[in-house]
């Protein structure tokens, strides 16, 4: 067996700090082949980097290589809450697969941990492989299901281990709870518009006060570009924290946004309303952008970006 995991550089730190304690451990003790994959850069012909490989694995390479928050920073923009996970594609599906193309020569079981309350999850990871593929959908994840078995093919049957044993998210918690001794927390990078920040994720917030700035960071930036630029789709991280009085966290962003190098640039937009093919309005709330965008500086301090800006107002 082959335990692998695509780093996305962004990951909770009590995630990591969980494996390294409870699941590293096991996988020694064991003698499992633990592979560590990242993403080498923002194309594909940029391949991956193997982190680590082995059977005595000591540590994570949670850093990655080329993380996601790099991409969201170079282009100005964060994840979109609305479509599919481009970003669990590029940084996961993807990496994933291109390691099995070079490592394995032979048809693999490939089990993924999703429960059986994630069917949708069952279905967009079941398209780009040809391997025999065991999914971890709980057992409430009949449509995640249903519509990723359409993908099967004589060289490739998927399976879903925990929706054979009616394992919901809930369930794999108590078990993971009566084993380890420990509740464990949802994977899930900490700029994931994905996941829902409801009581129990805020709570978390105020647990990686740091990791909560640089989400803010991130957004920022894509605001600056996009007011819709938001995380959330009706509200901004931002406004988040500081409506859920995550002081550390706000005064960690506000402090970046400080030291952080500015740059200004002009950003022009064309908006065209969206048309049937004889030329007839459609819609004038949906269609297409043109979008301009000009650097006027380098890299200055806030003081002299902000007075850039306020005298290109006047």
């Amino acid at each position: 067996m082959i335990v692998i995991t695509a780093h996305t550089g962004d990951e909770y730190a009590d995630t990591y700090s969980d494996i390294d304690t409870y699941v590293l451990p096991l996988l020694r003790r064991h003698r499992v082949r633990y592979v560590q994959v990242a993403r080498a850069g923002s194309s594909q012909t940029d391949g991956i980097i193997v982190l680590s490989d082995s059977r005595e694995t000591g540590r994570l390479f949670w850093d990655g290589a080329y993380k996601l928050s790099d991409e969201l920073r170079k282009a100005g923009t964060v994840p979109q809450f609305g479509g599919e996970h481009i970003c669990s594609l590029k940084f996961k599906a993807w990496v994933i697969e291109r390691w099995f193309a070079e490592n394995l020569a032979q048809p693999a079981r490939h089990a993924f941990g999703y429960n059986a309350s994630e069917t949708k999850r069952v279905a967009k990871s079941e398209a780009a492989s040809a391997k025999r593929v065991a999914f971890g959908f709980n057992a409430d994840e009949h449509k995640r299901i249903d519509k990723a078995m359409r993908y099967d093919s004589p060289s490739r049957q998927s399976f879903y281990p925990l929706v054979e044993w009616g394992w919901t998210r809930d369930a794999c918690i108590d078990y993971l709870f009566r084993v380890l001794g420990v509740l464990w927390h949802k994977s899930s990078c900490v700029q994931c518009p994905f996941n829902a920040l409801k009581d129990d994720a805020l709570r978390r917030h105020h647990q990686h006060p740091e990791q909560v700035a640089g989400a803010m960071l991130l957004e920022y930036v894509s605001l600056a570009l996009n007011p819709r630029g938001t995380l959330y789709r009706n509200q901004s991280l931002i406004e988040i924290t500081r409506a859920n009085g995550n002081l550390p966290a706000v005064e960690g962003y506000e402090q970046k946004l400080d030291a952080t190098r500015w740059t200004v640039y002009r950003i022009r937009r064309i908006y065209h309303a969206a048309k049937a093919k004889d030329g007839s309005l459609l819609d004038t709330k949906k269609g297409t952008a043109i979008q301009a965008v000009e650097r006027l500086t380098g890299e200055i301090d806030k003081t002299e970006a902000l007075a850039r800006i306020d005298r290109a107002h006047r």
